[in-house]
């Protein structure tokens, strides 16, 4: 028998170098894709969690008497487990602990000074579909810090508050409510009445009953501010006046407050439509402390990169400084509130027009 010897040739060190460099070639390629399919998939999240709450808050107001779901306890309501509230605001925050408590499993005490209807409207609606807290239907698959906050079981002490900065080690309700926050803003239309009337008062009641702003998410609330539930049959316009809206524009390298013109942000109409619009294409708002200027202008102040420097939860001023006055209210403050217009034409209230 006759033997052979296979002699078999090796990759060369430039052959090998070659396959490498392709392969990393087509992942450079592929990557960019993979990076917008995933954007494209939490964007679908998002407008689909607005979509479900917009249904949602339709179905509450069949159920309820055509009122729109945001705090209703009274200041003598018999099932406030922290008993009489003494006022209308403290009624809704004691209402808003109360859903933690019980669709979260909490034992959270009562919080005092909290307008709870700025990030915390929402636990009307969570309430009413019966969910259990905290819920992923009211967070941006893209907003990290909300996310991480929803896991407060294995996050510790790490909330967006300055005990846990401090390393106190003790948190008290007021911290511990951060994991129920939402991702999305609502109007403030929804539950402040004074809003939707009177908008071209300079003086009296009329301007001093009104939610007013001062910077960011800092509000200012007049002791006869009507903060109660409004009905739905307010809204004139509701494929064009928004309900909720993205309060950062989270798809874009270096994330921006929605106040920006430029910000692209998914945004809920009354109608319970949602999609992704542009800002600055929404009528400009107004000022409820100066009802009769034709423009709207904020400060935005980010609060958590001033005050909390370890927890920059929030997105940076544009100018790089902590505050930024070249920003509007939009569909946030829109003029003639519930009775105005934010997209599909010129402000209009009460048959008036405003450039």
């Amino acid at each position: 028998m006759e033997s052979k010897t296979m002699n078999r040739r090796a990759f060369t060190l430039i052959e090998l170098l070659v396959v490498i460099a392709i392969i990393a070639l087509l992942i450079g390629i592929l990557l960019p894709a993979l990076g917008e399919a995933r954007k494209a998939a939490r964007l679908s999240i998002d407008l689909n969690n607005q979509r479900q709450l917009g249904v949602a808050s339709n179905s509450y107001a069949t159920d309820y008497a055509d009122k729109n779901p945001t705090f209703s306890w009274r200041v003598d309501q018999p099932e406030n487990p922290f008993g009489a509230s003494g006022s209308l605001l403290q009624a809704a925050a004691d209402q808003a602990v109360s859903i933690i408590n019980e669709r979260g499993g909490r034992n959270l005490t009562r919080i005092s000074g909290w307008i709870p209807h700025v990030l915390y409207s929402h636990l009307v609606l969570q309430d009413y579909l019966a969910s259990r807290l905290p819920e992923k239907l009211v967070v941006s698959p893209s907003d990290v810090h909300r996310n991480a906050w929803q896991n407060w079981r294995e996050f510790g002490f790490y909330t967006p508050s300055p005990a846990a900065s401090a390393g106190s080690g003790t948190l008290d309700s007021s911290e511990l409510r951060w994991p129920y926050s939402c991702s999305y803003d609502t109007v403030v239309a929804l539950y402040d009445r004074g809003q939707s009337s009177n908008i071209r008062a300079t003086s009296g009641a009329a301007v001093t009953r009104r939610l007013k702003w001062g910077a960011h998410n800092s509000y200012f609330v007049p002791g006869d501010a009507d903060l109660d539930a409004t009905r739905a049959s307010d809204v004139t316009f509701p494929s064009g006046k928004a309900f909720m809206h993205e309060s950062v524009d989270r798809y874009k390298k270096v994330q921006r407050y929605y106040a920006y013109d430029d910000a692209r942000i998914p945004v809920l109409m009354f109608d319970a439509s949602s999609s992704v619009r542009q800002s600055g294409d929404s009528n400009i708002g107004w000022d409820p402390n100066a009802p009769t200027l034709r423009s709207s202008a904020i400060t935005w102040f980010s609060y958590a990169r001033a005050l909390y420097p370890r927890n920059q939860w929030e997105p940076p001023t544009r100018n790089g400084a902590l505050t930024d006055p070249n920003v509007k209210g939009y569909m946030k403050w829109t003029r003639g509130g519930l009775k105005g217009l934010d997209y599909g034409g010129r402000e209009v209230f009460t048959g008036q027009t405003f450039d």
